[in-house]
Protein backbone atom coordinates (compact mmCIF):
# COMPACT_ATOMS: atom_id res chain seq x y z
CA UNK A 1 0.00 0.00 0.00
CA UNK A 2 2.75 2.41 0.46
CA UNK A 3 2.74 2.50 -3.52
CA UNK A 4 -0.89 3.30 -3.45
CA UNK A 5 -0.36 6.47 -0.47
CA UNK A 6 2.65 7.58 -2.48
CA UNK A 7 0.97 7.92 -5.69
CA UNK A 8 -2.15 9.52 -4.47
CA UNK A 9 0.63 12.39 -2.43
CA UNK A 10 2.22 12.82 -5.95
CA UNK A 11 -0.78 13.57 -7.81
CA UNK A 12 -2.00 16.19 -4.75
CA UNK A 13 1.24 17.33 -4.95
CA UNK A 14 1.41 18.14 -9.23
CA UNK A 15 -2.31 19.50 -8.42
CA UNK A 16 -1.31 22.07 -5.81
CA UNK A 17 1.26 22.73 -8.15
CA UNK A 18 -0.64 23.56 -11.52
CA UNK A 19 -2.68 25.81 -9.37
CA UNK A 20 0.22 27.70 -8.63
CA UNK A 21 1.59 27.92 -12.10
CA UNK A 22 -2.14 28.50 -13.12
CA UNK A 23 -1.70 31.58 -10.45
CA UNK A 24 1.23 32.75 -11.61
CA UNK A 25 0.69 32.99 -15.10
CA UNK A 26 -2.14 34.54 -14.95
CA UNK A 27 -1.32 37.72 -12.79
CA UNK A 28 -0.19 39.53 -15.49
CA UNK A 29 -3.47 39.11 -17.56
CA UNK A 30 -6.21 42.00 -18.71
CA UNK A 31 -9.09 40.22 -17.37
CA UNK A 32 -7.12 38.26 -14.48
CA UNK A 33 -9.71 36.67 -12.22
CA UNK A 34 -11.13 34.82 -15.45
CA UNK A 35 -7.86 33.83 -16.63
CA UNK A 36 -7.02 32.51 -13.29
CA UNK A 37 -10.05 30.78 -13.09
CA UNK A 38 -9.39 29.11 -16.66
CA UNK A 39 -6.09 27.61 -15.71
CA UNK A 40 -7.23 25.99 -12.56
CA UNK A 41 -10.20 24.55 -14.45
CA UNK A 42 -7.80 22.85 -17.28
CA UNK A 43 -5.50 22.32 -13.95
CA UNK A 44 -8.58 20.04 -12.39
CA UNK A 45 -9.77 18.48 -15.39
CA UNK A 46 -5.51 17.32 -16.24
CA UNK A 47 -5.01 16.28 -12.68
CA UNK A 48 -8.44 14.51 -12.56
CA UNK A 49 -7.53 12.44 -15.27
CA UNK A 50 -4.01 11.74 -14.36
CA UNK A 51 -5.33 10.44 -10.75
CA UNK A 52 -8.10 8.25 -12.86
CA UNK A 53 -5.86 6.93 -15.36
CA UNK A 54 -3.40 5.96 -12.27
CA UNK A 55 -5.50 4.62 -10.01
CA UNK A 56 -7.03 1.98 -12.90
CA UNK A 57 -3.60 1.44 -14.15
CA UNK A 58 -2.91 -0.07 -10.47
CA UNK A 59 -5.40 -1.72 -9.87
CA UNK A 60 -5.39 -3.57 -13.04
CA UNK A 61 -1.59 -4.23 -12.92
CA UNK A 62 -2.31 -5.62 -8.81
CA UNK A 63 -5.92 -6.71 -9.03
CA UNK A 64 -4.95 -9.79 -6.47
CA UNK A 65 -3.43 -7.80 -4.06
CA UNK A 66 -5.48 -4.79 -3.80
CA UNK A 67 -8.87 -7.19 -3.97
CA UNK A 68 -9.90 -5.66 -1.00
CA UNK A 69 -9.16 -2.35 -1.74
CA UNK A 70 -11.82 -1.94 -4.63
CA UNK A 71 -13.87 0.58 -2.31
CA UNK A 72 -11.36 2.23 -1.47
CA UNK A 73 -10.00 2.57 -5.12
CA UNK A 74 -13.37 3.09 -6.44
CA UNK A 75 -13.52 6.40 -4.39
CA UNK A 76 -10.09 7.56 -5.50
CA UNK A 77 -11.62 7.45 -8.49
CA UNK A 78 -14.72 9.03 -7.95
CA UNK A 79 -14.07 11.52 -6.09
CA UNK A 80 -11.95 13.58 -8.37
CA UNK A 81 -14.60 13.53 -10.69
CA UNK A 82 -16.88 14.53 -8.77
CA UNK A 83 -15.05 17.66 -7.41
CA UNK A 84 -13.86 18.54 -11.07
CA UNK A 85 -17.29 18.39 -11.93
CA UNK A 86 -18.60 20.69 -8.95
CA UNK A 87 -15.48 23.13 -9.91
CA UNK A 88 -16.29 23.57 -13.35
CA UNK A 89 -19.34 24.12 -13.25
CA UNK A 90 -19.48 26.48 -10.15
CA UNK A 91 -16.45 28.84 -11.95
CA UNK A 92 -18.71 28.77 -15.12
CA UNK A 93 -21.26 29.67 -13.50
CA UNK A 94 -19.51 32.46 -11.18
CA UNK A 95 -17.62 33.43 -14.45
CA UNK A 96 -21.05 34.20 -16.46
CA UNK A 97 -22.76 35.92 -13.09
CA UNK A 98 -19.64 38.25 -12.37
CA UNK A 99 -18.81 39.52 -16.41
CA UNK A 100 -19.76 42.99 -17.87
CA UNK A 101 -21.99 40.15 -20.65
CA UNK A 102 -23.44 38.97 -18.17
CA UNK A 103 -22.78 34.87 -20.29
CA UNK A 104 -20.98 34.87 -23.05
CA UNK A 105 -21.48 37.14 -26.41
CA UNK A 106 -21.36 36.68 -30.40
CA UNK A 107 -20.48 40.22 -31.47
CA UNK A 108 -18.92 40.64 -35.13
CA UNK A 109 -17.63 43.73 -36.52
CA UNK A 110 -15.79 44.47 -39.67
CA UNK A 111 -12.39 46.55 -40.17
CA UNK A 112 -10.23 47.78 -42.81
CA UNK A 113 -6.56 49.15 -41.80
CA UNK A 114 -5.09 51.94 -44.50
CA UNK A 115 -1.97 53.19 -45.05
CA UNK A 116 -2.44 56.35 -47.42
CA UNK A 117 -4.15 54.85 -50.21
CA UNK A 118 -2.87 50.96 -49.32
CA UNK A 119 -5.17 48.85 -48.01
CA UNK A 120 -3.18 46.87 -45.25
CA UNK A 121 -4.14 42.87 -44.52
CA UNK A 122 -3.37 41.36 -41.21
CA UNK A 123 -1.39 38.66 -41.02
CA UNK A 124 -2.60 34.90 -41.62
CA UNK A 125 -3.44 31.99 -39.05
CA UNK A 126 -0.39 30.51 -38.38
CA UNK A 127 0.10 26.52 -37.85
CA UNK A 128 -3.58 24.75 -37.23
CA UNK A 129 -5.46 27.54 -35.64
CA UNK A 130 -7.69 28.79 -37.77
CA UNK A 131 -7.47 32.65 -36.64
CA UNK A 132 -5.18 35.47 -35.42
CA UNK A 133 -5.67 36.82 -31.84
CA UNK A 134 -7.40 34.52 -28.57
CA UNK A 135 -9.83 32.73 -27.70
CA UNK A 136 -12.34 35.45 -26.85
CA UNK A 137 -10.89 38.17 -29.03
CA UNK A 138 -9.69 37.38 -32.92
CA UNK A 139 -9.83 37.23 -36.71
CA UNK A 140 -10.63 34.89 -38.86
CA UNK A 141 -8.52 35.73 -42.26
CA UNK A 142 -11.58 37.67 -42.63
CA UNK A 143 -11.06 41.11 -42.00
CA UNK A 144 -13.91 40.75 -39.29
CA UNK A 145 -13.34 41.06 -34.98
CA UNK A 146 -15.09 38.02 -33.37
CA UNK A 147 -15.65 38.35 -29.86
CA UNK A 148 -17.14 35.03 -28.86
CA UNK A 149 -16.95 34.07 -25.36
CA UNK A 150 -17.64 35.53 -21.87
CA UNK A 151 -16.50 39.40 -21.20
CA UNK A 152 -15.37 40.10 -17.90
CA UNK A 153 -14.73 43.34 -18.36
CA UNK A 154 -16.35 44.99 -21.52
CA UNK A 155 -12.81 47.30 -22.00
CA UNK A 156 -10.88 45.04 -22.88
CA UNK A 157 -12.43 44.31 -26.12
CA UNK A 158 -11.67 47.53 -27.28
CA UNK A 159 -10.46 48.21 -30.92
CA UNK A 160 -7.16 49.19 -29.67
CA UNK A 161 -7.12 46.03 -27.71
CA UNK A 162 -7.88 44.06 -30.03
CA UNK A 163 -4.27 45.71 -32.07
CA UNK A 164 -2.19 44.42 -29.11
CA UNK A 165 -4.07 41.23 -29.65
CA UNK A 166 -3.30 40.34 -32.68
CA UNK A 167 0.74 41.77 -31.70
CA UNK A 168 -0.18 45.00 -33.44
CA UNK A 169 -0.33 48.64 -31.72
CA UNK A 170 -2.93 51.47 -32.25
CA UNK A 171 -3.16 54.95 -30.15
CA UNK A 172 -3.18 58.01 -30.62
CA UNK A 173 0.36 58.77 -32.20
CA UNK A 174 -0.10 56.19 -35.01
CA UNK A 175 -0.46 52.17 -35.29
CA UNK A 176 2.00 49.16 -35.78
CA UNK A 177 -0.14 46.65 -37.78
CA UNK A 178 1.30 43.26 -38.43
CA UNK A 179 1.19 41.67 -42.50
CA UNK A 180 2.93 38.64 -44.55
CA UNK A 181 5.16 41.16 -45.41
CA UNK A 182 6.10 42.49 -41.94
CA UNK A 183 4.79 44.65 -39.43
CA UNK A 184 3.52 47.81 -41.08
CA UNK A 185 4.49 51.07 -38.26
CA UNK A 186 2.98 54.54 -38.84
CA UNK A 187 3.34 57.72 -36.78
CA UNK A 188 1.77 60.86 -36.89
CA UNK A 189 3.53 63.21 -38.50
CA UNK A 190 4.77 61.14 -41.46
CA UNK A 191 3.88 62.07 -45.06
CA UNK A 192 1.05 60.79 -46.97
CA UNK A 193 0.77 61.88 -50.40
CA UNK A 194 3.05 64.64 -49.60
CA UNK A 195 1.04 66.21 -47.00
CA UNK A 196 1.49 65.16 -42.85
CA UNK A 197 -0.77 62.31 -42.20
CA UNK A 198 -2.33 61.20 -38.42
CA UNK A 199 -3.69 58.05 -37.41
CA UNK A 200 -7.75 58.10 -37.50
CA UNK A 201 -10.79 56.05 -36.99
CA UNK A 202 -13.83 56.59 -38.39
CA UNK A 203 -17.19 54.58 -37.80
CA UNK A 204 -20.14 53.00 -39.88
CA UNK A 205 -22.80 52.13 -37.50
CA UNK A 206 -26.69 51.18 -38.07
CA UNK A 207 -28.89 53.38 -36.53
CA UNK A 208 -32.12 51.64 -36.78
CA UNK A 209 -30.82 47.47 -36.43
CA UNK A 210 -34.87 46.58 -35.03
CA UNK A 211 -36.53 48.06 -38.48
CA UNK A 212 -34.60 46.34 -41.35
CA UNK A 213 -37.85 44.47 -42.43
CA UNK A 214 -39.55 47.44 -42.56
CA UNK A 215 -37.27 49.79 -44.62
CA UNK A 216 -33.58 48.89 -44.49
CA UNK A 217 -31.42 49.37 -42.30
CA UNK A 218 -30.25 52.77 -41.78
CA UNK A 219 -26.52 53.65 -40.99
CA UNK A 220 -24.06 56.68 -40.44
CA UNK A 221 -20.99 57.68 -40.44
CA UNK A 222 -18.71 58.90 -37.26
CA UNK A 223 -14.93 59.78 -36.55
CA UNK A 224 -14.05 58.45 -33.14
CA UNK A 225 -11.99 61.24 -31.58
CA UNK A 226 -11.93 58.52 -28.49
CA UNK A 227 -11.64 55.11 -29.82
CA UNK A 228 -9.96 53.75 -26.61
CA UNK A 229 -13.83 54.09 -25.75
CA UNK A 230 -14.94 52.15 -28.51
CA UNK A 231 -16.30 48.56 -28.70
CA UNK A 232 -18.51 46.60 -31.07
CA UNK A 233 -22.02 46.88 -30.92
CA UNK A 234 -23.93 43.64 -29.86
CA UNK A 235 -24.33 41.82 -33.30
CA UNK A 236 -23.55 39.16 -34.53
CA UNK A 237 -24.92 40.10 -38.29
CA UNK A 238 -22.95 42.79 -40.48
CA UNK A 239 -24.72 44.73 -40.75
CA UNK A 240 -26.24 45.85 -38.17
CA UNK A 241 -22.87 44.97 -36.63
CA UNK A 242 -20.47 47.59 -36.97
CA UNK A 243 -17.80 48.89 -39.82
CA UNK A 244 -14.19 50.38 -38.47
CA UNK A 245 -11.91 51.96 -40.81
CA UNK A 246 -8.39 52.80 -39.47
CA UNK A 247 -6.30 55.35 -41.84
CA UNK A 248 -3.12 56.80 -41.90
CA UNK A 249 -3.65 59.86 -44.29
CA UNK A 250 -3.80 63.98 -43.98
CA UNK A 251 -6.60 64.89 -41.28
CA UNK A 252 -10.31 64.86 -42.47
CA UNK A 253 -13.27 64.49 -40.94
CA UNK A 254 -14.95 61.50 -42.86
CA UNK A 255 -13.27 58.59 -45.07
CA UNK A 256 -14.85 57.24 -48.38
CA UNK A 257 -13.67 53.71 -47.46
CA UNK A 258 -16.02 51.29 -47.00
CA UNK A 259 -16.31 47.69 -45.77
CA UNK A 260 -17.08 45.53 -48.01
CA UNK A 261 -20.31 43.78 -46.02
CA UNK A 262 -21.62 47.12 -46.01
CA UNK A 263 -20.94 47.71 -49.70
CA UNK A 264 -22.20 44.72 -50.96
CA UNK A 265 -25.60 45.54 -48.40
CA UNK A 266 -25.70 49.12 -50.14
CA UNK A 267 -26.12 47.43 -53.89
CA UNK A 268 -28.33 45.01 -52.05
CA UNK A 269 -30.74 47.71 -51.02
CA UNK A 270 -30.14 46.41 -47.65
CA UNK A 271 -28.08 49.43 -46.26
CA UNK A 272 -29.58 52.99 -46.91
CA UNK A 273 -26.79 55.96 -45.99
CA UNK A 274 -27.09 58.95 -43.75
Amino acid sequence: MNLLKGGYYFFLLLFYSSFVIAREESVSSVSVLGERLTGYSISAVFVSLLIIVFFVLLFLFYTKSLTHYKTLIFYLIIIPIVLSSLFLAGSTVYVNLISDTRGPVHRHADFEVWNCEEKLDLIDPRGLSNKVGSALFHEHNDNRVHVEGVVLDIATVGIDNFFQIIEGDLHENGFSFPTEEGMVNVRNGEFCNDKLGKVQVFLYQVINPKEEKKSGFIYSQKKLENFEDYVPSPYSLVPPGDCIIIEFVEEKEKTDHLCESYRTAKERGELIGR
